[in-house]
């Protein structure tokens, strides 16, 4: 999910192929059900820089 956070598409696929931050929660937020649960399929895609603009192409053409 996007969140505002990068002004431009190729900035989001890079924190993709980067991959996701997964926050550990203090003992205080560990039974809060608002606390973040990152997904542990979100791994790091690992783009090279061809990948990257290949996918930054056929996005921008959808």
């Amino acid at each position: 999910m996007h969140n505002g956070l990068f002004g431009d598409l190729r900035g989001i696929l890079n924190m993709y192929s980067a991959g996701m931050f997964h926050p550990l929660p203090t003992a205080r937020q560990k039974d809060d059900p608002l606390f973040p649960k990152t997904s542990p399929l979100l791994r790091p895609l690992q783009l090279d820089a061809q990948e990257l603009q290949a996918l930054l192409d056929f996005l921008q053409a959808l």
